[in-house]
């Protein structure tokens, strides 16, 4: 194990700074793809449900692996995860920049989530083991900071790279950029970074990880596919095979916790109410805010005929408000009324993406950036105070020792949930446009999706109440 005292302080700066180029590249790759989804669709001639997939693929292998990577970053060496992860993810982001047919793009862009598990891991691996507690707090705070920097300036990037439109390649710029960036960091990582590995690593749990993929899948092909086909007999059978997996999934973890055998998803931490609460708000809130983003985008670009930079522009006050109020939320509201605030930050997101809803409805074609301003304000100041202490409140009934893994299976869930989330409001949304593409379609169908949204927020705020009232110290043992 790599001890962060015997690293000079630049060194550990420059080193800390490679890990957050990583990390920005991957948020932002997450992030400029919405925006990029119509220019894609147009460009390739691809389908509603093709196009689902280029955002859908990244997310999914990124969910399913991200423990696995980790894990492999443990036994193997933390730099050499590192080196694979950013190298595989440059190469595929040139084959994603290149891709002459849609299936050539989601093919490269699951390679991409795949590398990525590979490489993400390993920052914050690097984190804990570089900077001793007292230090942590900054470098966690970076880390942060970018995500936060990233998550607002991806889709103003991404539209504004589509607009200048730098040599003719349009929406591929947005893959292209990162082979320059890929190159530095892996150039950078080979010179500064020193191995580090796990003194007691967990094993990697192969057969729970497949099996976790192949329910995914087997639920997510049709309900995505399922549309375009016309909703064929096996498009049922697969979903319910999903659920019979999904089981077996369950019974095979649960066999390899009492064996002490280094279990994909550790069901022992589902014995606390606030893990179970903070798994559960988590999943739900994804898959409401993911879908919304996702179909949000798709009307304003494809029925209203936004540029990408019209849109991303429109959107931006939600993405600006995010960070506020989450910072706001974690040091002054979340200590004083507890779970509270998460219930308000639902509340804030449900009114929000209702207004929404009702401007657009009632704006019409005339829609303007001014319209929208107030409500995704409200919006965006909700999705902060719901992110930002969410995860203190779903672990402080955790055991110390098991903190790590819970907060790795809070964030696999909070990607499975947009996984699921761009599938069901975004099948519900395409399927209600048919086939002419009118602006009408568009209308009912982002109606029917955000809805459905609301909804789901709204039956989000019953699992809060597992959550503990305040936010407590994690205790040492059981």
């Amino acid at each position: 194990m790599m001890q962060g005292e015997n690293m000079n302080s630049k060194r550990r700066t420059f080193t800390l700074v490679i890990l957050l180029f990583a990390s920005f590249m991957d948020i932002l790759d997450t992030m400029i793809i919405n925006i990029a989804i119509p220019s894609i669709q147009s460009g390739l001639q691809a389908s509603s449900s093709a196009v689902e997939w280029t955002a859908n693929v990244y997310i999914l292998r990124m969910a399913l692996i991200i423990i696995t990577g980790g894990r492999l970053g443990d036994i193997l060496g933390r730099k050499k995860m590192f080196m694979l992860g950013i190298a595989g993810f440059t190469i595929a982001s040139a084959f994603s920049g290149w891709a002459a047919t849609i299936n050539e793009l989601i093919f490269s862009r699951a390679i991409q989530g795949i590398m990525a598990a590979m490489m993400i891991p390993q920052v914050l691996s690097y984190i804990q083991v570089l900077f001793a507690p007292k230090e942590r707090a900054g470098a966690l705070g970076a880390y942060s900071g970018i995500s936060g920097f990233a998550t607002v300036a991806g889709p103003i990037l991404g539209a504004f790279l589509i607009k200048i439109n730098l040599f003719q390649l349009g929406w591929r710029t947005l893959f292209l950029i990162n082979i320059p960036i890929g190159v530095f960091i892996f150039i950078a990582a080979a010179l500064v970074l020193r191995e580090s590995k796990s003194i007691n690593p967990l094993r990697v749990d192969i057969p729970g990880t497949l099996m976790a993929m192949a329910s995914l899948i087997m639920l997510l092909y049709p309900l995505i596919q399922g549309n375009s086909l016309g909703w064929p007999v096996w498009t049922y059978i697969s979903m319910v095979a999903a659920v019979i997996v999904g089981f077996l999934f369950i019974v095979y973890e649960k066999h390899r916790t009492k064996q002490n055998q280094s279990p994909l998803i550790a069901l022992n931490l589902f014995r606390f109410k606030s893990f179970i609460g903070g798994v559960s708000v988590f999943s739900l809130f994804m898959i409401a805010m993911s879908g919304y983003f996702l179909v949000f985008t798709f009307y304003l670009q494809m029925g209203l005929h936004f540029t990408p930079l019209h849109a991303a522009m429109t959107a931006l006050p939600f993405s600006l408000m995010v960070p506020v109020t989450a910072a706001f939320s974690v040091m002054k509201l979340a200590p004083e009324i507890g779970r509270k605030i998460v219930v308000l930050g639902l509340i804030l997101c449900a009114i929000g993406l209702a207004g929404v809803e009702l401007v657009m409805h009632e704006a019409g074609t005339s829609l303007s950036n001014w319209q929208l301003l107030p409500i995704l304000l409200i919006a965006g100041a909700g999705m902060g105070m719901v992110v930002a202490p969410l995860t203190d409140f779903s672990i402080s009934q955790v055991p110390q020792q098991d903190a790590g893994s819970a907060s790795g299976i809070l964030n696999m869930m909070q990607q499975v949930g947009s996984s699921i989330g761009i599938a069901i409001l975004g099948t519900i949304f395409f399927n209600s446009i048919g086939s002419s593409f009118e602006i009408s379609g568009f209308a009912v169908g982002v109606r029917y999706a955000i809805w459905s949204a609301v909804g789901i927020l709204i039956l989000t705020i019953s699992f809060v109440f597992l959550l503990p009232k305040k936010i407590h110290q994690h205790t040492d043992s059981l």
